[in-house]
């Protein structure tokens, strides 16, 4: 990899998207609306959305729509109808922005509009320029596809053909054997957040939390929160440190994991905005915790990424941020 190969192959994610989708627009100014109204109340434990707000949201990109990419099968089909029983659920789209194409094996393409696809072994999912893409493995794990991505799933691996994906294996998840397959190298999650870019010459994992082990050729290296190491068929390894978050991280944000507000605890949201963000969090005044950590919360975020959940979460309860190196303070209004 010449000079500076890495760093261009790290900037390949590409500016931050702005979803244009017009039902996401009205959806965040529903959203936006309500929150100004809760704040001047100052009333949560008694706020009631409008059904305008939640019809709003529900229409959203989100919204659940559980629909198989794979039709039943019908007598006299043969052979190519046992293959199709045989093959397993191991995912569902959580999220689509955009147009992508998933393609079941033995079957035509199909692009879905909304999530609730679920996708099973040996399917390919691409994205295209304007596109991404997230998507839940059975047991929990979260796996983020950028645009111009290309990858085909299987029991416990995802293979990346092209692109880049980010998993983020929450600590609950029940699926902690699945790796990464690139032409180049397989990586292995050790309970960590990470990302994987492949352009076929070379691939780059970028580490935010936890570790990963990276095997090529018979040689594994380690790797942990705040490093990046870049691989070429020479099996040269070019490591450096990194921030976990930044410009580099913006396109992950734009898939937000769901997290349900409604009922929630402030400490939650905050834990949630964390790790979507990449940053601690902590209160300016450390006798803040015992007031607010337990306030429940009340209405939907659905539809927001973290940063701008956050925004709106604090104003409601009478709170703002500000951000420094060490990550996110929480201060009073």
């Amino acid at each position: 990899m010449t000079d500076g190969g890495l760093s261009e192959l790290l900037k390949l994610a590409g500016r931050r998207a702005v979803p244009d989708e017009h039902h996401q627009a009205r959806a965040r100014a529903a959203a936006r609306a309500e929150w100004e109204r809760l704040a001047r109340r100052r009333r949560w434990s008694r706020s009631v959305w409008a059904s305008s707000i939640a019809a709003a949201v529900v229409t959203a990109v989100l919204a659940p729509a559980w629909f198989s990419s794979h039709p039943a099968p019908t007598p006299g089909a043969g052979h190519a109808q046992a293959v199709a029983m045989a093959d397993i659920e191991v995912a569902t789209l959580q999220m689509v922005t955009g147009a992508i194409t998933v393609t079941p094996r033995n079957a035509e393409a199909t692009r879905p509009t909304r999530a609730g696809l679920r996708l099973r072994t040996g399917d390919c999912v691409e994205t295209a320029g304007d596109s991404r893409a997230m998507f839940v493995l059975t047991g929990g794990t979260i796996v983020k596809v950028d645009r111009n991505t290309r990858l085909s799933l299987d029991r416990g691996v995802v293979t990346l053909d092209s692109g880049a994906l980010y998993v983020d294996a929450d600590p609950k998840a029940n699926d902690r054997d699945v790796v990464v397959q690139t032409p180049l190298a397989t990586v292995r999650h050790l309970g960590t957040q990470f990302e994987v870019r492949f352009d076929g010459s070379a691939v780059v994992v970028r580490v935010r939390e936890g570790e990963v082990a990276m095997d090529a050729g018979g040689t594994k290296w380690p790797l942990s929160a705040g490093w990046v190491m870049g691989l070429k068929a020479d099996l040269r390894p070019e490591r450096d440190q990194i921030a976990t978050y930044g410009p580099e991280w913006n396109w992950v944000a734009e898939l937000p994991r769901p997290f349900t507000l409604e009922g929630s605890t402030l400490r939650a949201f905050l834990d949630w905005v964390s790790r979507e963000l990449g940053r601690r969090w902590q209160y300016e005044d450390p006798s803040m915790r015992e007031r607010f950590d337990s306030i429940v919360q009340r209405g939907p975020i659905e539809g927001l990424t973290a940063k701008q959940a956050l925004g709106m979460v604090l104003e409601a309860n009478e709170l703002s941020f500000r951000e420094t190196r060490e990550g996110l303070v929480i201060v009073r209004r």
